[in-house]
């Protein structure tokens, strides 16, 4: 089972799961210069963590229950302190310069909550199919489609599933493109860090990706290596969830 968890730009990500992926695929990237705006301040914060999932009483990342109705309450350090201990970072329920730089990291764009479990039913199927809907200049479409089903055997290796491009008109489960900005989805991209893409829980099979990155096929330390978000995405419209193991890729 491959793990993963949040996508930081020293790309290790974690989909809850196991096996790490072989060979270079966990190696470290530094990160590029960010256009995104950064968080600052405790405003910037806690709206950051309400988007990603922390806030109990319904933020645009959490599940809602039964408990999460008017008079739910969830402070800004209780939502601080539970990001710290998911993170085993110093739980000082305060914006420290640790979990200020973390926030910083560009992800992925889906919520953290519920974390390390499957959250959806899985794919009927044990064949898949996915089909790519543009490009980016900098891989061309040969280069990007490679790249896509390397990322599609990652998974296989670990999972009874195999995965194919679809040929012409055949049905594909997992849509892929490239977006920017608001593409009508309800996540918006943030141009060039913050999130990087996102993808959609089973049966949707939507995957994207922003086109905004310094998306690379390199491990030199530049730029975000197209693989590794694409794997981690990928986790994502299998059903699996954010993860709590920072050594792990979803």
């Amino acid at each position: 089972m491959i793990k993963l968890c949040f996508i930081l730009v020293f790309i290790v990500f974690a989909f809850s799961y196991g096996k790490p992926l072989p060979g270079k695929a966990h190696r470290p990237l530094k990160p590029s210069a960010s256009r995104a705006p950064g968080i600052k301040s405790n405003v910037d914060a806690l709206k950051f963590l309400s988007k990603f999932g922390y806030n109990e009483c319904g933020g645009s990342g959490s599940v809602q229950s039964k408990d999460t109705g008017p008079l739910c309450q969830s402070s800004f350090q209780t939502m601080l302190e539970h990001f710290q201990t998911v993170f085993h970072l110093p739980v000082t329920g305060k914006l420290d310069d640790k979990t200020l730089n973390l926030m910083n990291k560009p992800r992925c764009s889906l919520g953290d909550y519920p974390m390390g479990y499957s959250a959806f039913r899985p794919w009927p199927n044990t064949t898949l199919k996915w089909k790519l809907n543009n490009q980016i200049p900098t891989f061309g479409r040969e280069k990007t489609r490679i790249h896509l089903q390397e990322a599609f055997d990652d998974w296989a290796r670990y999972a009874p599933l195999k995965f194919r491009e679809a040929v012409g008109d055949e049905q594909a489960e997992f849509s892929i493109s490239f977006n920017e900005g608001n593409h009508d989805d309800g996540f918006p991209f943030d141009g060039a860090g913050g999130t990087l893409a996102h993808a959609f829980f089973p049966k949707d099979g939507k995957v994207h990706f922003d086109s905004a990155e310094e998306w690379t096929d390199k491990y030199d330390g530049f730029g975000y290596n197209f693989r590794l978000v694409a794997s981690h995405e990928i986790g994502h419209a299998l059903g699996l969830a954010h993860s709590y193991d920072q050594t792990a890729l979803m």
